[in-house]
């Protein structure tokens, strides 16, 4: 089931791409779609890495980008974390030069980014409770 969602996301993406205008033709619509769909990213982003922190630190999670895993096993988690807090943003300015020229391509993918990046710490979240971590 999981293979055909990503393929209709992919697919998805690539009409969307291949029917991109300028942004001078593109209404008010795609540039609302894109800010909704950016405030909800930095949000999982935030989570997500408040999350895998607590997650890598009850024992039981680990990160699965494998940028990240050498830097937790040389130097801990407080540098993988800054890291991979500088990658969101990294992500949001990447994704706002993108919107000056194309915001319906750039809400669009953003959707799909915003849709990993909650997944992964809603699947964080739920490793934690089951640990029956205080706090969570």
């Amino acid at each position: 089931m999981r293979k055909h969602s990503l393929l209709l996301f992919v697919a998805a993406l690539a009409l969307v791409c291949a029917t991109a205008e300028p942004a001078a033709a593109q209404g008010r619509g795609c540039k609302i779609l894109y800010r909704v769909a950016k405030a909800s990213y930095v949000f999982g982003a935030a989570n997500d890495t408040i999350t895998t922190t607590a997650a890598i630190a009850s024992g039981q999670g680990r990160e699965l980008n494998p940028t990240f895993t050498p830097i937790i096993e040389k130097w801990g988690i407080v540098p993988a974390m800054s890291a991979k807090s500088m990658e969101h943003y990294g992500i949001v300015k990447m994704w706002d030069k993108l919107a000056t020229q194309h915001s319906c391509v750039a809400g669009w993918s953003m959707v799909g980014m915003s849709a990993v990046v909650n997944w992964a710490a809603a699947n964080n979240y739920k490793i934690i409770k089951a640990n029956g971590r205080p706090g969570f």
